[in-house]
Order: structure tokens, then C-alpha cells, then sequence
């Protein structure tokens, strides 16, 4: 926008350089002659031109033209702009590459495509355990990441990220901000030749989220055990004690329910790694009797949650890790809740092209046109169902 509104002013500033009026002729002798017609004092004025000053004003008067025109059609551009920002007002920030932290993209006013309302559609249904799967680069980890920064109290403070998007519009769920307690744990990092070092690194990423909340050994809202018992926890995980594992996030749920007084939000990121890098590393058995312990331990046994959402790449057969969790809402590629909520959908390829002045929309869609998901199709090896 900035760029746009300066071009209009250089325009502006050469106008004012230019000679006004409009060129006219009059016969006279049998002969047309030109005129530059003026307004002078409020008084409509015809200056002859010499033959000497002729080529000269003639070129300056196209260039007006042409100046003109150019300003008639920034100012339209201008005007289309701030109506597609009024709806996505990050478009025509400045791009970045390979971000995925909500907080680090709208502190330095990089673009970001608004997907806000995907709280509202996922906080508002009642699904208790959504697991929403989509391919590679579909900005799954983007949106778990704003979604803990609006919900998190120890995040809350930063209004201003949340104030010009569509979210925010939302009275009630503007109330919500920065009142919920977040879990957030993704198993990215879950990889690695061996069961042992995999489960290791699921280890570290639980103590992340412990370590988060380390307030909670000093809260006067938990009871000596409990502090106690979160404190001996958050060790354990700093020796990377694989035992405490299985009820870890369930154990923080509670805590962090009495703290607050509200239960908290679960949020786990590609939580599929661990089993596809087992899979592929061969080491499945193992791999799949603890994560389905881990599994049912964060979300069928306990009751400190309110909603969670699971994203990944692969839809994970029942059979083989939700076999006794009934409460899980599946949410594919195919499916239209959340159909616009991860991945651009065209009028937002546009509106972005627009915003950055290119006018490239018929090349982008020959090099990537989106993906056709007419049906999903699942590639099947044991015990697990990709979507592909």
C-alpha cells in the first residue's frame, strides 16, 4: 500500500511541473492552429503556441495524458487492495519463507493469509478430539501455533496480533482471548533409527511442555502433593525418564485445570511421525503398543480437557492406535468442515497476486493448481492408512 501511495504522489509531483490545459485549434487564414486552452483566475484563457514551443507542450501534454491515466489506474488498484485487505489484512506484508510460529510472523508484519476463523468453527463445534489431516506444507503447524497464541494465558498481552483479524470481529470470542491453557506438543521430532531414541525425543517434547509451566511447583492453587508431583515429573523428563510418559500430559491436564480453573486445550502436531518413521525404521511393535498407551491415556482416559485438535499427513487405522477411543471426529482432505481453514484456496492465490501487483494468476495455476480431491484414496501396510 505504501508503495502505491507513493507512486500517486511522484505522479502528483510531476503533474504539478506539467503545463495544464487542454490543446485545442482554430482555423485562422484557412490554417488550423494550436491553442492551449486554460483556466486562469477562474477565467477560461486560449494561449497560442509558437511554432518554436510546439513539440515541446505536445510532448509534455502526453505525458500528462499518460500520467493521468497512470494515477486512474494506481488509484483503482489502490481502491481494490483495501478492499481485499478490509477481509485478509496481511496480504501485502512482507513475504517470509519457512515460518511457522504465529507470534514471530505477525511481531515483524510478514504476510499471513487470515485462517482465524477456524477457532470459531473448531471451538464452537462439539467435537471434543477433531483429527484433521492434510499434505505436507498445508500450514497445519501455522494454525496450531496461532491457535495457542490466542487461547494461552502466558501468551495473552499481544492483542495486536489478533486486532485486524477476522477473529477478532467476533465479540465473544474476542472475550476468549488469552483465557484458556494450551498443551501444545508436536512429534516432528519424533525420528530416528531406533525405538529408543524416537521415544527419547517424544520424552524432550514433553518436557517442553512441562517445562512451560514451571510456575505450577510454586501455585498455591495446587496442593503440596500435586506441586510435588509435578515438580518430580518435570525432572524426570529433564533425565529423560521415558517412564513418566504415558500419563505426563494427562497429569499436566489437571494441573493446569486446578491453576486456572478452566480445563485446558490439547494441541498435538503431526502426531502420525512417530508411527511412519517406525514403520519405516522397523520398529512398528514397539512403537505402536506405547503410542497407543500414550494415545489413550491423553485423550480417552482423561477427563481435564475440554477440545483438542490432532493434526498430521496420515489417517492412522482405528484398529491401530484409536481402537478404544470413540470420540475421535476424523476431518480428511475430502471432508468439508475446515475445508478452507488449511491451504489457499484460489480467490486467496488471487487476492495475494493482486496485493503484490503481479499479474501472473494464469502462470501460477500452469505451474500449481491445487489438488484435486475427488476422492480420497488410502494406501494400506499394516496397522496404518495414509491419506494420499
Amino acid at each position: 500500500m505504501a508503495d502505491i501511495l507513493s507512486k500517486i504522489k511522484e505522479i502528483d509531483d510531476r503533474l504539478e511541473e506539467l503545463p495544464k490545459g487542454t490543446l485545442t485549434y482554430k482555423t485562422i487564414n484557412g490554417k488550423k492552429q494550436p491553442y492551449l486552452q486554460r483556466t486562469i483566475d477562474g477565467k477560461s484563457k486560449s494561449i497560442y503556441i509558437r511554432q518554436g514551443e510546439r513539440e515541446r507542450i505536445l510532448l509534455e501534454l502526453q505525458a500528462r495524458s499518460d500520467l493521468q491515466a497512470e494515477k486512474e489506474r494506481l488509484l483503482a488498484y489502490w481502491n481494490g487492495i483495501k478492499q481485499i485487505l478490509k477481509k485478509n489484512p496481511c496480504l501485502d506484508k512482507t513475504m517470509s519463507l519457512g515460518y511457522q510460529n504465529f507470534a514471530t510472523i505477525m511481531s515483524n508484519h510478514w504476510f499471513y493469509v487470515d485462517k482465524t476463523l477456524f477457532i470459531e468453527e473448531w471451538f464452537s463445534s462439539q467435537e471434543m478430539v477433531s483429527l484433521i489431516t492434510r499434505p505436507r506444507r498445508f500450514g497445519k503447524t501455522l494454525m496450531m501455533s496461532t491457535v495457542d497464541h490466542f487461547f494461552s494465558p502466558d501468551k495473552s498481552g499481544h492483542e495486536e496480533y489478533f486486532r485486524e483479524l477476522a477473529i477478532w470481529k467476533n465479540k465473544e470470542y474476542r472475550s476468549l482471548y488469552g483465557t484458556v491453557p494450551v498443551i501444545f506438543l508436536t512429534m516432528s521430532c519424533a525420528k530416528g533409527g531406533s525405538f529408543r531414541s524416537a521415544v527419547l525425543s517424544i520424552a524432550d517434547e514433553i518436557r517442553y511442555a512441562y517445562a512451560r509451566y514451571s510456575f505450577l511447583e510454586e501455585s498455591e492453587k495446587l496442593d503440596v502433593r500435586q506441586r510435588m508431583c509435578f515438580a518430580d515429573s518435570l525432572d524426570r523428563l529433564y533425565k529423560r525418564d521415558t517412564d513418566v510418559l504415558e500419563n505426563a500430559i494427562r497429569n499436566l491436564s489437571e494441573y493446569l485445570e486446578i491453576h486456572y480453573g478452566v480445563k485446558p486445550v490439547i494441541l498435538l502436531d503431526e502426531y502420525d511421525t512417530p508411527l511412519t518413521e517406525a514403520y519405516i525404521s522397523g520398529y512398528w511393535d514397539e512403537m505402536i503398543q506405547f503410542y497407543r498407551k500414550f494415545i489413550n491415556a491423553t485423550f480417552k482416559s482423561n477427563n481435564h480437557f475440554q477440545k483438542a485438535v490432532i493434526t498430521g499427513v496420515a489417517k492412522i487405522a482405528k484398529n491401530a492406535l484409536f481402537s478404544d477411543m470413540n470420540h475421535v471426529c476424523v476431518h480428511s482432505s475430502t471432508d468439508s468442515a475446515f475445508s478452507a481453514c488449511f491451504g489457499f484456496t484460489e480467490q486467496e492465490v488471487m487476492d495475494a497476486l493482486q496485493c503484490y501487483d503481479i499479474q501472473e494468476m494464469q502462470q501460477v495455476k500452469k505451474y500449481y493448481d491445487g489438488l484435486v480431491l475427488a476422492e480420497e484414496k488410502i494406501c494400506i501396510i499394516p496397522g496404518l492408512s495414509a491419506a494420499i
